[in-house]
């Protein structure tokens, strides 16, 4: 009997070892956090700040790995095809995400094909110019393009991308006759490339970068949702814009199992919450905005309902 009973002891155990992997057990080999923009652009930025943290609070290496094209589409689609263990995670713009399936120019569906465990900040466009741009206000851009029809030239870096259509329906609202040039490293380059009058980028551009940058207006309703409150908003200007949020956070396969996918949202919880990791972002004049996995879905909501509006971008 006691042989017997030994016997299954070893069983049970060998069965306990071999099982999948859970919340206790995960993760046990290095994690790949996927990146859909070159080295040195704000997200790139903001997503090693973010693996340098979760290395810390999960206890085995946070690797990253940059695969830019189709404003970070084709990271997504990488990811979206990865096997659903939790070891290959996607760090982008949820609003991206959103817009781009509902453009028909990404094959992956946020709501479908992917689950999040969170989202740690929000990318906000402003228009922006050369610090020794004539324009001091974004009126005097506006009332400059519309006096001189098809003659001042914009740069944009991703093709379609959150930025890109808002800049694209700011420019339509306002009845602007300007010229865009595609410029893939614009987003994070710390000057407006010569022979451009003005860009649509992060927020935070003119404070990374203030000896070259200058911000003329954020594209939110209220000042009191821009790092610096002394930029006005379109909003508070009467100024026509749309809207389409960009949280920028951890996505993985639908399929990744539940305790799985919870343990890296709790680790996500503890890494917003530490000082290295809020150093990190502010050193980038980045926000820390964080939302649990059940809010980003309703963010996400919110979301396309906005790029419904589109109407005339969407066939």
């Amino acid at each position: 009997m006691l042989v017997l009973f030994g016997a299954l002891v070893v069983v049970l155990l060998s069965v306990w070892a071999i099982r999948p992997s859970g919340h206790h057990e995960y993760p046990v080999k290095p994690i790949t956090i996927v990146i859909g923009f070159n080295v040195g652009g704000g997200t790139d930025l903001a997503g090693r700040v973010l693996a340098k943290e979760l290395q810390s609070v999960l206890g085995v290496p946070v690797l990253v790995e940059n695969q830019s094209g189709n404003a970070s589409m084709d990271a997504a689609l990488t990811v979206a095809r990865s096997r659903p263990d939790g070891y290959t995670l996607w760090f982008g713009s949820i609003g991206t995400l959103v817009l781009k399936r509902a453009l028909g120019e990404s094959e992956v569906d946020f709501f479908e094909d992917m689950v999040t465990a969170g989202t740690v900040t929000r990318l906000v466009p402003a228009v922006v110019v050369a610090s020794d741009s004539p324009y001091q206000t974004v009126q005097d851009l506006i009332a400059d393009a519309q006096a001189r029809p098809g003659e001042l030239r914009w740069a944009y870096a991703g093709i379609r991308s959150a930025f890109t259509v808002q800049a694209l329906a700011f420019i339509r609202a306002n009845e602007l006759d300007v010229q865009g040039v595609h410029m893939p490293g614009d987003g994070g380059s710390p000057k407006i490339p010569e022979g451009i009058d003005f860009s649509v980028r992060n927020q935070n551009s003119a404070a990374r970068f203030p000896t070259t940058l200058r911000v003329l207006a954020g594209f939110r309703d209220t000042r009191t949702e821009l790092i610096n409150t002394n930029i006005p908003a379109l909003g508070e200007l009467g100024i026509q814009f749309t809207q389409i949020d960009s949280p920028l956070g951890v996505l993985m396969p639908r399929k990744v199992p539940e305790d799985v996918r919870a343990r890296l949202e709790e680790a996500i919880g503890q890494a917003v919450q530490s000082r290295l990791f809020v150093d990190g972002l502010q050193s980038l004049a980045f926000p820390v905005v964080y939302e649990a996995s059940e809010q980003v879905v309703k963010t996400a909501a919110e979301i396309q309902i906005n790029v419904e509006t589109l109407d005339w971008l969407i066939k």
